[in-house]
C-alpha cells in the first residue's frame, strides 16, 4: 500500500547517506591541513607589539614637539625616522598577527559547520526516516503519532531536519497527524497542506488518502 512512499523515503536516506558521505570527505581533507585545528593557546604578544608600537609613536611625537620648539637644545639631533618604522613594524606585525588569528578561526568553525551538517544528516536518517519507514510497513499509527510528536517536541531532532532541508517539522507533524486520522471531511486540509508540504515522502502518504478517496467514489 506504501510503496510509492516507501520507495521516496529510501530515496531521501540513500541522498542523505551520500551526503554524508562527502561531507565526511570534506572534513578529512580539511583535519590533513597541517596545524589547522589543533588548539592554541592563549597568545597576548599581539597586543604587546601593537602597544609597544603606540607607545614609540606616541613618544616620537613627544620628541618632535619637544624639538621644534626649543626645550631640546638645537645641538641636540633626535633622530625621529628610526623611532617611527620601527614602530609601524611592531603595529603592522601586531594587526597580521589579529588577521592571522582571525583565518585560523574561520578554518575552526568551518570544521564545526560540517560536524554539525553530518550529525543533523545522521539523526534525520536515524531519528526520522527509519522510524517513518518502519511505521508504515508495519501500518503502525500509533508510531506516526509518536513521530510527530517527536517532529513538535525534540528541538535537536527539528533543528536537524531544518538544517537539512527536509522541510517544516511543524507541517511534518501535521501531516502525519493528518494520515493518523484522516476522515473524508478532511480532505480539504490535506490539500490545503500540500501546497505547502516540502517533504515529499509525506506529500507521497497524503496523495495516498487522496488517491483512496477516489478510488472508494469510483
Amino acid at each position: 500500500m506504501h510503496d510509492k512512499t516507501i520507495g521516496e523515503i529510501e530515496v531521501r536516506i540513500k541522498r542523505l547517506e551520500a551526503e554524508i558521505e562527502i561531507l565526511e570527505g570534506s572534513l578529512e581533507r580539511l583535519e590533513r591541513t597541517p596545524n589547522k585545528f589543533s588548539p592554541k593557546p592563549k597568545n597576548d604578544s599581539k597586543y604587546y607589539l601593537i602597544f609597544m608600537a603606540l607607545w614609540l609613536i606616541a613618544g616620537t611625537g613627544i620628541l618632535a614637539y619637544l624639538s621644534s620648539s626649543g626645550i631640546i637644545p638645537g645641538a641636540i639631533k633626535v633622530p625621529l625616522l628610526p623611532y617611527l618604522l620601527i614602530a609601524f613594524t611592531f603595529l603592522l606585525s601586531g594587526l597580521a598577527y589579529v588577521l592571522w588569528e582571525r583565518s585560523q578561526g574561520k578554518y575552526s568553525d568551518q570544521r564545526g559547520d560540517i560536524e554539525e551538517k553530518i550529525r543533523s544528516a545522521n539523526l534525520v536518517i536515524k531519528h526520522f526516516y527509519v522510524p517513518l519507514k518502519r511505521a508504515l510497513e508495519e501500518n503502525d499509527f500509533a508510531a506516526l503519532k509518536k513521530l510527530a510528536e517527536a517532529l513538535l517536541n525534540d528541538p535537536i531532532l527539528s533543528r536537524a531536519v531544518e538544517r537539512t532541508g527536509e522541510g517544516d517539522p511543524k507541517r511534518m507533524a501535521y501531516a502525519l497527524y493528518l494520515y493518523t486520522s484522516y476522515g473524508p471531511e478532511m480532505k480539504e486540509e490535506v490539500v490545503e497542506l500540500m501546497e505547502t508540504l516540502n517533504n515529499r515522502a509525506l506529500r507521497s502518504l497524503l496523495n495516498e488518502l487522496i488517491d483512496k478517496g477516489q478510488s472508494q467514489r469510483l
